[in-house]
């Protein structure tokens, strides 16, 4: 784009009356994010730049204001800003990334926020649809800027090199993709881009043999697995295993040669040299770009049980080839590490993630919250409640806030209806909250959800339970163990159910739905690199 382009598209996304300077500025600083150079290091962040999303936004936590603009005291002259941001930036190299929130006419807020891995994606669309704009290098030659209109998200691509040619058309398959898994995997290897220069990581099939003859040398084979496969857990014993072992994986990826790694999550090899000699003249490059095509070129890639290859030059570049349609990506493409599993289930669960319906399901849910924010918000707020710490005491504010606002805002659960994703999401959290968890439900919470649960009519019932709804996302995750008071509340749940004249399908009651539950969750762990096996007979009382 030209520079007056670029000028009409940011003011066409933050308002014409943004502030000139603070364009000038960033106009020299998004080339550099890509790969940004402080002192010794290196490092990649996005921006999140919007007018006061903070305040429109619940995961404020992470947000630490550093500098603050008059614009009052504007010259015109974007030095002062340009200091500033460099001011900022050396923030980002420790997995941060930098805010700039427009306040007003008089003041502009400079900040960093930071993401949990499996926030990534969530705390994106609540920036987005708080109509903030994000920008992200995806290499040194494009900038992408995400922005959501209240219907659709869109991306606009900003050149800031015209050295080599530059294909939009990949952007516009960007992800779309707001899974737990996919989420998690994305945050993985973002971290990896911002902490690791130079590197490459071969995606493999778990059928992948380590005497792969394409490699030469001392490869590191001869390990303990170490997984680092998605875990939704708040066992703090647990997500402390989790981050030391994404800690050892960047670990591996900041070695010479070749990390591979599973889609079940495992890491079956490091240090990994590719045996090019023979094409070493036909391919241009450093020995990174060599060893990158040629394992491209394979052709035996499927005997071989290759997935990717996510490369990654010192300067920032990102390449990630996918085998199995021959594309090349400038990002890491998370979806392949879900293809761990031929079980039905999973299979089932696959195709409704990535055949379109899950997406449908998820545009529903935001553009809902576009329009009745303020719901949305008590949605979200009473789900990170139940699954987080302290959660009987902590999910009574926002179970209340909800069945208040449910009304005292005028958005009924009529509104809520209207949009099948919303729908499918609040009664999923409902569920949740009501049934509880095997050490139990929070009491002060329940009245209030049960206010919620018996408004929800006999259609809006029907609806939910024909689409199957309770089958996919997070409700059959979450409820993962069932304990006696569990079962009790399960069966008032169906009362409240059946009391709208509303029957309840077999797959929803409760033996049913318990042995659907362990079958996912034991799919789940084959996803997660544990040994395969069959899924549960009803007949055999297996705990996983």
């Amino acid at each position: 784009m030209k520079h007056d382009e670029v000028d009409a598209l940011f003011k066409q996304k933050l308002g014409s009356n943004v502030n000139e300077s603070l364009l000038e500025a960033l106009y020299d600083f998004l080339p550099q994010i890509s790969a940004y150079k402080e002192e010794d290091k290196t490092f990649s962040f996005k921006i999140a730049i919007g007018e006061n999303f903070r305040e429109k936004i619940r995961l404020g936590d992470g947000f630490y204001k550093i500098a603050t603009y008059d614009i009052k005291n504007d010259k015109h002259d974007c030095s002062e800003i340009k200091k500033i941001l460099k001011q900022i930036a050396i923030f980002c190299a420790k997995n941060a990334d930098l805010y700039i929130n427009l306040l007003n006419d008089e003041k502009i807020e400079f900040g960093v926020y930071f993401v949990e891995l499996e926030q990534t994606g969530v705390l994106e669309r609540q920036l987005l649809i708080s109509k903030a704009v994000l920008l992200e290098g995806f290499s040194y030659e494009g900038i992408r800027m995400l922005s959501f209109d209240g219907n659709y998200y869109s991306s606009s691509f900003i050149r800031t090199s015209f050295t080599k040619e530059f294909n939009d058309k990949k952007y516009n398959e960007a992800p779309s993709h707001w899974s737990n898994e996919c989420q998690y995997w994305d945050g993985v290897f973002r971290k990896v881009r911002q902490t690791v220069h130079g590197t490459m990581c071969l995606i493999v099939r778990p059928e992948w043999k380590e005497n792969d003859d394409n490699f030469i040398g001392n490869k590191a084979t001869d390990f303990e697995g170490v997984s680092i496969a998605y875990e939704r857990t708040n066992d703090a014993k647990r997500v402390f295993a989790l981050q030391n072992s994404i800690e050892l994986f960047i670990s591996m990826l900041d070695f010479d040669g070749i990390t591979v790694l599973d889609t079940t999550g495992k890491i079956r090899s490091y240090h990994n040299i590719v045996d090019n000699t023979n094409n070493q003249n036909d391919i241009p490059g450093g020995a990174r770009h060599k060893a990158y095509a040629s394992l491209k070129n394979t052709i035996d890639w499927e005997t071989r049980g290759y997935v990717g290859i996510y490369f990654q030059s010192h300067e920032g570049e990102i390449k990630f080839h996918e085998f199995s349609s021959g594309e090349e990506y400038d990002y890491f493409k998370s979806e392949v590490m879900n293809c761990g599993s031929d079980e039905p289930l999973f299979s089932e669960l696959k195709k409704y993630y990535y055949e379109g319906r899950y997406d449908s399901v998820v545009n529903s849910y935001y553009n809902f919250g576009c329009q009745n924010y303020q719901i949305y918000c008590d949605i979200e707020a009473l789900e990170k409640a139940h699954l987080g710490w302290d959660n009987f005491s902590n999910e009574i504010q926002p179970a209340n806030q909800l069945n208040q606002h449910l009304s005292a805002t005028g958005v009924s659960i009529n509104t809520v209806a209207e949009y099948p994703g919303a729908l499918r999401k609040l009664i999923n959290t409902l569920i949740m909250s009501y049934v509880g968890n095997r050490y139990g439900n929070s009491d002060g919470a329940a009245s209030y959800v049960e206010a919620i649960l018996k408004t929800i009519s006999k259609d809006m019932w029907n609806s939910y339970l024909q689409e199957k709804d309770f089958i996919y996302g997070k409700l059959i995750q979450d409820i993962s163990y069932f304990s006696d008071s569990q079962r009790t509340r399960w069966k008032l749940l169906e009362n409240i159910i059946t009391a709208t004249g509303c029957n309840v399908p077999e797959e929803f009651a409760f033996d049913n739905f318990y042995w659907r539950t362990r079958a996912y969750n034991h799919i789940r762990d084959v996803i997660m690199g544990y040994e395969k096996g069959d899924i549960p007979d009803k007949s055999k009382n297996i705990e996983y």
